[in-house]
């Protein structure tokens, strides 16, 4: 299993594990990149934040607005427990429509986020509509989502499909292209407005290297060589994600992520 925030969310309570997870998850994940650059961009004064994690993004972006209102969804019970002792978000462990849609209705910037979580969902057609239709017209919803999935190096490849890689510890269900991607999102009554594809040869390059070196360490008896791994592929993964970053993908076609703002589409 990875090194994540799902396997480990007992080791977050303490400075020095989560200094050195979110040190490494910030540098080494290009996506990261691109959503810190999107939320600084972002207006806004009411977030929900739909499978929040450990709070990642949801701490990083209450800096920069102390007085917008803060809602995680988070069904896991430890990194829930984790997100209201470290935030001063409303936590609920599943989703209240009526809540939300009374909170976002007094809102003028009411947002929905969704960062790697439609993979997850047991059916996230029947959620993207139920956001809809509890949300006011003006409502954004922020999307990063993995796409095509095409990996380039043949044993991430066995390993990443035979390992239990964090992908199938956290129960992936959902596949998807980029047409499909929007289809979905059509269907929910949501209007994409905004798309920036990330993750082109050396952006996937640089994150299945990384990944070899986590699914080594996550591996029982194999960490020491896991976190030698990390020490000496961390300048090559951090210098192709530079290259990536450079020389981004050109559309979500040929990319393996893509960032999606979307509002909620006229009747």
């Amino acid at each position: 299993m990875a090194l994540n925030e799902h396997r480990i969310p007992s080791c977050l309570a303490y400075a020095g594990p989560w200094a050195v997870f979110f040190g490494f998850k910030w540098l080494t994940y290009r996506r990261n990149w691109l959503i810190s650059r999107k939320i600084k961009a972002m207006q806004v004064d009411c977030v929900l934040d739909f499978g929040a994690g450990e709070g990642f993004w949801l701490r990083y972006a209450q800096r920069m607005w102390p007085h917008c209102r803060w809602v995680a969804v988070e069904p896991n019970v430890d990194l829930a427990d984790f997100v209201a002792a470290t935030s001063s978000a409303e936590v609920w462990a599943e989703y209240r429509p009526k809540e939300w849609g009374e909170i976002q209705g007094k809102a003028s910037k009411p947002a929905i986020w969704l960062f790697s979580v439609l993979p997850y969902l047991p059916e996230p057609e029947k959620c993207l509509a139920d956001w809809s239709e509890h949300s006011q017209m003006g409502t954004e919803l922020y999307i990063y989502q993995p796409i095509h999935e095409r990996q380039l190096i043949g044993l991430y490849r066995r390993w990443f499909n035979r390992g239990a890689s964090y992908e199938t510890a956290q129960g992936r269900r959902n596949r998807y292209d980029w047409k499909g991607l929007q289809a979905l999102l059509q269907q929910a009554s949501w209007q994409v407005v905004e798309s920036e594809p990330i993750y082109g040869t050396w952006g996937i390059l640089s994150h299945e290297l990384w990944g070899m070196a986590v699914l080594l360490f996550g591996k029982k008896g194999w960490r020491w060589a896991g976190l030698l791994g990390m020490l000496l592929l961390w300048p090559f993964v951090l210098l192709l994600a530079v290259l990536d970053a450079i020389f981004p993908p050109k559309s979500p076609e040929t990319a393996n992520g893509v960032w999606v703002r979307a509002n909620k589409a006229k009747p």
